[in-house]
């Protein structure tokens, strides 16, 4: 039965998909679920901007035409439907949803980069956690074979009853250690099939990639930060949205010639609490000055997030450059712990005099000194990727063909 389960873990490990972090961005961006569904979103944004363009061509109402002939005041709602294109208000809702797009778009990049970023951060999180189970199931054949060393001795006499009891359930501890971290790699690794797009039912190994902090450079944030500010998805979304306003108040003082019956579209929902009067009326200056406060508010919500973008990348270049700096001590005292530990069980194997329990806690140190080291690389290449996609740069600078993609969505749209 023992052999049978085996066969069919070698079997699963076999046909496993095997994915390298530099899989994960070209992944992300062709199949990951919220990804494609942007995709969508900024696919219907598009075909609004069509739409309105359509509707600046004339259409015919029938019924609104007979009531031309009982009432003069249908007249201008007629001009609607009959030169929809004589109603200044849709050639400015019109502008407004071009602008509105690129805005979607944007928004897709910022939506993009970010389940890249998960992606990879997950990627690299199973590829540290990975290494530390494996050091874990390290420590507990090391200390399984000092028990039975620890448990001959007190056989013979040699060593005081009770001490591979206590030895044994260093072991037990170890062994609960390794299944949470069985757990942990469990969960994370379905997080990452979920953000690859990959069934729940399909298996996946990984392919860790040779990181080497050593071979990394410092950043200096003062160099990179306007790089930062210039690519941000964030920042440029914002600024569409600003650009907008200057549309809306010519829709707003051309009100009285007619109000736009075509839609801001998927990304207008912000100014849908925009009032615009119908006709002539006296409450267009009160829509000016709700505009006026309205682009104020948001050019000092563009200002935070600027300032926001930053801080972040600051803090995040401190804590890289001082990884950098911390790693060679770390890295030596992990050197010094395998020497010591190394030196000990040299003095077990040749029989001198050793007391059991400093070789233990010369191997504890080794592996104390290992999972620091291994925290430190993930900390670091975690910041790494944070930092590059502030800045956009890498998997980040290579923007999805927008076009070929809507155009694949259009086709897809009209098959179905």
């Amino acid at each position: 039965m023992k052999f049978i389960l085996l066969c069919l873990v070698f079997c699963q490990q076999l046909y496993a998909a095997q994915i390298k972090v530099e899989d994960v961005s070209k992944i992300v961006s062709e199949k990951n679920y919220v990804v494609l569904q942007n995709a969508q979103i900024t696919y219907q944004s598009k075909e609004t901007v069509s739409f309105a363009r359509h509707n600046l061509l004339p259409q015919l109402n029938v019924w609104d035409v007979a009531g031309i002939f009982f009432s003069w005041t249908n007249a201008l709602g007629v001009v609607q439907d009959i030169a929809p294109f004589l109603v200044p208000a849709n050639w400015f809702r019109v502008k407004e949803q071009k602008i509105l797009f690129e805005a979607q778009k944007y928004g897709y990049h910022a939506v993009w980069a970010n389940q890249i970023f998960i992606g990879k951060t997950q990627f690299y999180r199973l590829s540290f956690d990975e290494k530390l189970l494996q050091t874990i199931r390290d420590q507990i054949l090391d200390l399984n074979s000092l028990y039975l060393i620890l448990k001959t001795r007190e056989m013979l006499g040699q060593s005081p009853l009770g001490q591979s009891a206590i030895l044994s359930s260093k072991i037990s501890s170890l062994k609960d250690d390794e299944k949470r971290l069985e757990y942990l790699v469990a969960t994370t690794k379905a997080e990452l099939k979920y953000i690859l797009a990959i069934p729940a039912q399909e298996e996946i190994t990984i392919l860790s990639p040779a990181l080497s902090i050593e071979q990394q450079f410092p950043y200096d944030f003062h160099a990179i930060y306007g790089t930062a500010l210039e690519h941000s998805p964030e920042i440029k979304q914002f600024k569409e949205f600003i650009k907008v306003i200057p549309q809306i108040k010519k829709e707003v003082r051309f009100s009285f010639l007619g109000t736009s019956s075509i839609s801001r579209g998927v990304g207008g929902g912000i100014f849908d609490d925009i009032p615009v009067q119908k006709g002539l009326g006296f409450g267009a200056g009160n829509t000016m000055a709700i505009l006026r406060s309205k682009e104020a508010v948001m050019k000092m919500q563009l200002t935070g997030v600027e300032e926001t973008i930053k801080n972040q990348l600051r803090v995040l270049v401190e804590i890289y450059n001082s990884d950098l700096i911390y790693y060679p001590q770390v890295k030596s005292n992990l050197e010094q712990a395998e020497k010591i530990y190394k030196s000990y069980l040299e003095r077990l194997q040749m029989g001198q005099s050793l007391d059991i329990w400093e070789l233990v806690d010369a191997r504890d140190q080794v592996i104390q000194t290992q999972m620091t080291l291994n925290s430190l690389a993930a900390r670091h290449f975690d910041t790494k990727e944070k930092i590059e996609r502030n800045l956009m740069a890498k998997d980040y600078s290579v923007l999805p063909n927008f076009e070929e993609q809507l155009k694949e969505v259009s086709d897809a749209q009209l098959n179905y």
